[in-house]
């Protein structure tokens, strides 16, 4: 946070902070130094821990989380998504998506962008996507929603509904209906592990007794596709790879031999 301390020197820095140029540069350079961060949960508090690793002997790190604390002290995070630095959070309480930049400590809390939730029914699971939309430089929220009904004590959709969010403008776009109509019977992986890659943001994705998919969402044009799992009947990881989206499946034959795979995505999507 060290950029954070100079914005009160003159307006003039403060300005020059916000300026896209400079933030271009500094991500560049702020690439080039890797850093680790690691998020737990503990299930006998409800408490999130998120440790920055400042250097790449694992040494030194940061208490990411006591900034949380003192912002959002009652958030409950259900989901964590992480692109150049930004941490996008969903609460699983309340759905409130919560934008954060830790090194300049600021926070943005999203509008909400929730239906009307039905009668006798709170929102559960979400699938949740964030990343860099490179044509515009411009960073989106993907979001749709799923409820539990508390008559049935079942997870239900509500009609379809994905909407997205874009950063310059503080605003959700929801997005056709007949678009997202095969996301209803598509339900998202219990994983933090999906991916966003050159604009795309990948999910694996699974239906009661079918194959697994993996569905592509193209920043750009805010299109889903739908492509076949290279392990259609094993959950697997997404994660990116030289620029490339991968999916690793890993297999245990005995307690004693383990199989690991490794797919990559290419350009024309096989």
């Amino acid at each position: 946070n060290y950029l954070s301390r100079f914005k009160c020197v003159a307006k003039t820095w403060c300005d020059l902070f916000q300026n896209p140029t400079f933030v271009s540069q500094h991500l560049s350079i702020s690439k080039k130094n890797k850093r680790l961060l690691v998020y737990y949960h503990d299930d006998n508090n409800d408490n999130i821990f998120l440790r920055l690793f400042v250097d790449q002997n694992l040494v030194s790190y940061d208490y990411l989380h006591q900034q949380l604390a003192s912002h959002i002290p009652d958030l409950y995070v259900f989901e964590l998504r992480v692109d150049n630095g930004l941490i996008c959070l969903c609460d699983e309480y309340n759905s409130r998506i919560t934008l954060w930049n830790p090194t300049i400590r600021e926070f943005r809390i999203l509008p909400d962008c929730n239906p009307n939730i039905p009668p006798k029914a709170e929102t559960c699971t979400h699938i949740l996507g964030f990343g860099l939309e490179p044509l515009s430089n411009d960073y989106k929220v993907i979001y749709k929603p799923y409820y539990l009904d508390l008559e049935k004590n079942i997870v239900r959709p509500p009609p379809p509904r994905c909407a997205v969010y874009r950063i310059s403008t503080d605003s959700w776009r929801v997005l056709k209906e007949e678009d997202v109509q095969f996301l209803q019977d598509l339900s998202i992986s219990y994983s933090s592990d999906n991916a966003c890659v050159n604009g795309a943001y990948y999910w694996d994705m699974f239906k009661f007794g079918s194959d697994r998919k993996i569905i592509e969402f193209y920043l750009s044009t805010e299109v889903f596709q739908l492509i076949e799992s290279p392990c259609p009947k094993s959950s697997g990881k997404l994660l990116p790879l030289h620029d490339s989206i991968s999916f690793w499946d890993t297999e245990m034959r005995d307690k004693s031999e383990r199989s690991n795979e490794v797919w990559v995505l290419n350009e024309d999507g096989q």
